[in-house]
């Protein structure tokens, strides 16, 4: 295949994966953007305010080995959010990056670890986006984001921008593509079962991911393996509960428009599972740093 006859297909490739990107909601009105490396070093990058359900792609933006404009119509104002992910994550060819409704919540939620944004929920998503890591807000468009995609020094194909969307890169455009939907389908299960205790994939389930297939974690990979620490029983979780309840009211700090942890039980079953899974963190923080402790002083 000659040099011209591939970017064409690439440029087709790009527009029919933005189609079916947009038509399945997965990122409305003109949001996301979508780039691909050619041979010769350049790169395709879809145009700034362009939908990704109607792209032409004569018109998609080709830029030279060095991010300038070459010909098409202007590119994307996150040219250097790409640029930054191809200049550190040589294998990449291709980048996805949307404002799909989970994986914004996702970044939003003040729990989540910026070193593994994700715990280790399913094989898939473990084989196809490895770890995730989230980086700081920055405003769209912001050079700085730059900075905060190279100081992840390429061990990510998988990124959440907080409160903005996922950035993911791949081999492939397609396996972009795939990579991105299975990230936003595995935020989705994580704001599904929040606060219900779910089951996670163990420590040696993971490391016989990685065994058979590959599957490449960052250094601090431990990070997806849940907690080896007993989890506290529903008992000891309410009681802890109600005793922190009582004790906040008397603080300046604890805010008294929130209801009774008893209230809650009866008319915010929600905001009750989402008080007691913090409760349960902190009981298994506690009996971690206790088992930490005692192994240091043993």
């Amino acid at each position: 295949m000659t040099a011209m006859s591939n970017e064409t297909r690439l440029r087709e490739d790009i527009c029919r994966f933005g189609r079916s990107l947009f038509e399945r909601g997965l990122t409305p009105g003109s949001s996301g953007n979508i780039s691909v490396k050619l041979d010769d070093g350049g790169w395709l990058v879809t145009p700034t305010n362009a939908s990704l359900g109607f792209l032409d792609p004569a018109k998609l933006s080709r830029l030279d080995s060095r991010g300038r404009l070459v010909s098409g119509d202007a590119p994307t104002k996150e040219v250097p959010l790409h640029t930054a992910l191809y200049d550190t994550r040589g294998s990449a060819r291709a980048i996805v990056h949307l404002h799909s409704t989970h994986s914004v919540a996702l970044s939003m939620l003040p729990e989540i670890d910026p070193r593994a944004a994700l715990p280790p929920m399913t094989a898939y998503y473990l084989m196809k986006c490895g770890a995730t890591a989230l980086v700081p807000y920055y405003r769209p468009g912001d050079p700085a984001v730059a900075d905060a995609i190279k100081g992840l020094a390429g061990k990510y194909s998988s990124v959440l921008l907080a409160n903005h969307g996922p950035v993911v890169a791949g081999d492939t455009l397609e396996a972009a593509v795939f990579a991105t939907e299975e990230l936003e389908e595995t935020a989705k299960l994580y704001l599904l079962l929040r606060g219900m205790n779910p089951r996670y994939l163990s420590a040696e389930q993971v490391m016989d991911l990685v065994k058979v297939f590959g599957v490449t974690l960052p250094e601090h990979g431990h990070a997806h393996a849940p907690p080896t620490t007993e989890r506290p029983t529903d008992a000891e979780v309410e009681a802890a509960a109600r005793v922190l309840d009582k004790a906040g009211r008397h603080h300046h700090w604890w805010p008294k428009s929130i209801k009774s942890y008893d209230q809650m039980a009866k008319t915010d079953p929600i905001g009750k599972d989402e008080f007691e899974a913090i409760v349960e963190r902190m009981l298994i923080a506690a009996s971690e740093a206790k088992r930490d402790a005692d192994d240091n002083t043993s």
